[in-house]
């Protein structure tokens, strides 16, 4: 008979702010784009070109491979160094991503998407802040909630705090109400 391990004394791992949110799927395309701009940094033409034929290599050697039938990045890696050759070839001199203009357009468009995905974000969060304001707390609201509702209690609860209130309202003197 074992006995069990003593219990660990350190505090639990508390997650991440963000680690609920969902997650992004992955773009294997810009996965594949991504290594051949890493890889190519700092390459000549005939390094790129080197590059390329090993890609197109990899890529006729995985083409048998069931788990890789519908995988994007393969292609993508392939048309990728395909471009930065024919590019260099072109400039000459080694390949700097900073200086590429089709990596600079699509970084741009990255940020706009990403401002434009902000921008709706913090609008959805202002509506629901909107509609918060405008629902809770109002007793007519209160009063026409369901009794099967989740919060009928809590609404009910409110009426009947507010109802006595108003009711008195109409009792006040001006010198009263502006205290």
């Amino acid at each position: 008979m074992s006995t069990p391990a003593p219990r660990s004394r350190r505090r639990p791992r508390v997650p991440a702010s963000g680690a609920a949110a969902p997650r992004q799927p992955v773009d294997r395309a810009e996965v594949g784009r991504g290594s051949a701009r890493w890889r190519a940094t700092g390459m000549t033409a005939t390094e790129a070109a080197a590059a390329l034929d090993e890609a197109r290599l990899h890529r006729h050697l995985d083409r048998d491979r069931e788990d890789l039938a519908d995988d994007e990045r393969g292609p993508a890696e392939v048309a990728e160094w395909d471009r930065i050759t024919q590019l260099l070839a072109i400039t000459g001199g080694t390949y700097d991503p900073e200086s590429d203009a089709a990596v600079q357009d699509e970084l741009a468009a990255e940020a706009a998407a990403a401002a434009a995905e902000a921008e709706l974000r913090d609008l959805e969060l202002e509506q629901e802040r909107q509609e918060w304001l405008h629902s809770n707390g109002l007793p007519e609201r209160a009063r026409w909630s369901r009794p099967g509702a989740p919060d009928h209690g809590a609404r009910r609860a409110r009426v009947v705090l507010v109802e006595p209130a108003l009711t008195q309202l109409g009792k006040l003197t001006a010198g009263e109400t502006e205290q």
